[in-house]
């Protein structure tokens, strides 16, 4: 049951936005979200110094390998999407995240900076899985010796 302030500040929403959906359904320009990535960038959380970062591509797709110290030249890697429902986000500000599952799993990680929703039309981030994925196989990484995170 809501509280007596809940059903106020509603009661108030509702006659401020005359009754109507209160969600703004304007979307914020590419300037907007291309400035809101740069700023998540900027302001990623630093990464255990025992993992290394590094800008690279598999399968013509870009993203950050996350390499634990030791597992340099294994076989073994776990492809990391990032989280943000293929609206934002990228690989480097969930780098943190990425560099700690790691080093937990003492295998490399490569972040996939997937296609987002407001660059392209579905299927593109699919398509961007897939062709790393399929990269990895192709460079005769057993299927059993890549973990999907």
């Amino acid at each position: 049951m809501a509280s007596p302030e809940h059903d106020a500040l509603v009661e108030r929403m509702v006659a401020e936005h005359g009754g109507g959906r209160i969600v703004n359904e304007a979307r914020p320009s590419r300037e907007a979200q291309m400035a809101a990535v740069d700023l998540m960038n900027a302001t990623a959380l630093d990464i255990d110094a025992s993992v290394t970062a590094e800008e690279g591509t598999v399968g013509g797709i870009p993203g950050v390998w996350f390499t634990p110290a030791g597992t340099e030249g294994s076989d073994e890697v776990i492809v990391y999407f990032h989280g943000g429902g293929y609206v934002f986000g990228t690989p480097r500000n969930t780098g943190h995240v990425t560099a700690r599952i790691a080093k937990a799993a003492g295998a490399r990680a490569f972040s996939v900076d997937y296609t987002l929703s407001w660059r392209s039309t579905f299927p593109a981030a699919l398509d961007d899985a897939l062709a790393v994925y399929r990269a990895l196989l192709d460079d005769g990484r057993p299927a059993g010796s890549i973990a999907l995170a």
